[in-house]
C-alpha cells in the first residue's frame, strides 16, 4: 500500500511550541469560488519538529538549485537571497519562477535517513 498525497501547494504554515505545521492544499473537484474556479482544500499536514522543517527547507534550496543549473527554472536574484521577511514569515507565499519543459532529473534527498 501507498500513501502518496498530491498537493498543489502549501495553504498555511504555522509554528507553535517548537514545532512547525504544514497545511497541504490541492483544486477542489467539487467546490467552486465566487468566480466558479475551483478552490483550494485542505488535503493534509505535515508536522515537524523546527530542526526537521530547516533541514528540508535547505534540501529544498538544493533541488531548487539543480532545477536552475538544468534550465527548467530560472531563478531571480532577488529570490536567491533570503530576507529577514522569508526567515520569520509563517505564510506561505508563492516563488515566481519561469518553468521550462522538465527533463528527466534525478533528485536525492538529503537526509541522514538516506544514502547520498
Amino acid at each position: 500500500m501507498e500513501n502518496d498525497v498530491f498537493a498543489d501547494g502549501i495553504g498555511e504554515i504555522s509554528v507553535v511550541g517548537g514545532v512547525v505545521r504544514m497545511d497541504l492544499v490541492a483544486l477542489s473537484a467539487t467546490e467552486r469560488d465566487a468566480a466558479n474556479q475551483p478552490k483550494m482544500t485542505f488535503r493534509q499536514r505535515i508536522i515537524m519538529p523546527v530542526e526537521a522543517f530547516l533541514r528540508a527547507f535547505e534540501a529544498q534550496g538544493d533541488v531548487m538549485r539543480r532545477l536552475a543549473d538544468a534550465g527548467v527554472v530560472t531563478i531571480s536574484d532577488e529570490e536567491k537571497q533570503p530576507t529577514s521577511e522569508m526567515q520569520t514569515s509563517t505564510a506561505a507565499k508563492p516563488v515566481a519562477a519561469q518553468v521550462a519543459p522538465a527533463p528527466t532529473l534525478s533528485v536525492s534527498p538529503r537526509s541522514p535517513n538516506f544514502a547520498t
